[in-house]
């Protein structure tokens, strides 16, 4: 359905949950397939709009343990339930993460995730012959060189990202936007 994508975060788009919520209210089928609801969805407000589909196609949520079916007031009580404890436990867990990078940025550690090009693994020791393209690059760049070309001749010096893979325009952009190059350390509050 929407792969990838948390159902977690209320800002986040989930292409695939509003199709399938315009199929069900289209086509009017009435049964849903998923590995479990926290797997489909995590906010209560998502739940509510598939019980507003539900309220006029019947619809039954299949999951691995369980079968749902979402015209029944006691289903749908342990749905709002299920739903509120996804809820929470995201919430949990969004928590302590922000705590944890919170605590890595007040002691000047890393914030660890890929290996930045022009560093080291971890993110504390620099490479001196990929910083060395990193001034290069950003030095053509504030000249007036786009980021296409840029990456466009590196990628004809045989110069790979830190992932192994061709530079692109959208991956140079990356790393002249990127704060390691600026050599600052931040998180969000």
């Amino acid at each position: 359905m929407d792969n990838s994508r948390s159902a977690w975060s209320r800002k986040r788009k989930r292409p695939g949950w509003d199709r399938l919520l315009e199929e069900a209210r289209e086509r009017g089928f009435r049964h849903i397939i998923a590995y479990h609801p926290d797997r489909l969805m995590r906010q209560p407000r998502d739940l509510e709009e598939l019980l507003q589909v539900s309220d006029d196609h019947a619809i039954t949520l299949h999951g691995e343990a369980n079968r749902r079916d979402l015209s029944d007031p006691d289903d749908r009580f342990i749905l709002r339930i299920e739903v509120a404890h996804a809820c929470r436990s995201s919430d949990d867990t969004s928590r302590r993460l922000k705590s944890a990078m919170q605590d890595r940025a007040r002691e000047g550690k890393p914030q660890g995730g890929v290996r930045r090009f022009g560093y080291a693994k971890g993110g504390m020791t620099i490479v001196e012959e990929e910083a060395e393209i990193v001034r290069k690059v950003f030095d053509r760049y504030l000249k007036g060189e786009g980021a296409a070309p840029l990456a466009k001749d590196l990628h004809r010096r045989g110069t790979q990202t830190a992932g192994g893979k061709a530079w692109s325009a959208g991956t140079v952009r990356g790393l002249l936007d990127s704060r390691h190059g600026r050599a600052r350390r931040g998180h969000q509050r």
